[in-house]
């Protein structure tokens, strides 16, 4: 019984040294731990981001010639305050699918968004008839809420979303096309057309000689004999 008294005693000690370190860590790698928090950093900021969708818009566009293209903006208040702010994740949504574009979470990508974010992501294979796009960003600001000590702190969400709905319709019809022609067929249409006005020429050549022999029959008959 004695034995596991003092086990435990020897385990609260050494658990109470490596609270002690921790704390001791912490402290050295943030300056504020233990000091009194500005009055700008006791309240969250409340000013989410901004969407901007630019493409798709309320209207009709064909299969596989819909863009999705947005942009992500930071308010400026998030500059100007001391109050962290920071967006985790940027989603769409359509035909109950959604697509994650960007999470700060994810150890292979890059965590910080810039500002303004440029997304353009092609939407294909959608069915023809209506459809309603979602786009969700999440995002939070970071106060703390122990003003004398910077211990503990609290996450305003600054979750935002917009939707846009647009038609999709089958394929465009083919446009027309003129027929090509090789050089064969216009060397055919040249010789059929050199052909054609020499025909007409010599037509008008003996018209033109008929006429000249009955203009000189009539002369001769409206003539009085000698």
């Amino acid at each position: 019984m004695q034995a596991l008294k003092a086990g435990i005693i020897v385990l609260l000690i050494l658990v109470s040294f490596i609270a002690v370190g921790m704390l001791i860590k912490s402290v050295g790698s943030n300056p504020w731990i233990g000091q009194p928090v500005p009055p700008s950093m006791r309240t969250p900021n409340k000013d989410p981001p901004t969407i901007e969708i630019q493409s798709p818009e309320n209207t009709t566009y064909y299969k596989n010639e819909v863009l999705l293209n947005f942009t992500v903006t930071k308010p400026q208040s998030w500059v100007t305050t001391n109050v962290s702010c920071f967006i985790t994740g940027v989603v769409y949504e359509i035909d109950a699918k959604e697509v994650v574009l960007f999470n700060w979470s994810d150890p292979t990508g890059n965590h910080t968004l810039p500002s303004p974010g440029l997304f353009s992501v092609p939407l294909q294979d959608l069915a023809e008839g209506q459809h309603a796009l979602r786009i969700n960003i999440s995002a939070f600001s970071r106060f703390w809420t122990t003003p004398e000590f910077n211990f503990f702190y609290e996450d305003y969400p600054l979750n935002v979303s917009e939707t846009i709905g647009f038609t999709v319709e089958g394929e465009p019809s083919p446009s027309p096309t003129l027929p090509e022609f090789t050089s064969t067929a216009f060397l055919i249409l040249f010789v059929v057309t050199v052909l054609f006005a020499i025909g007409l020429r010599r037509q008008r050549i003996v018209k033109n000689g008929l006429f000249s022999q009955v203009r000189l029959r009539i002369i001769c008959s409206l003539t009085p004999p000698t």
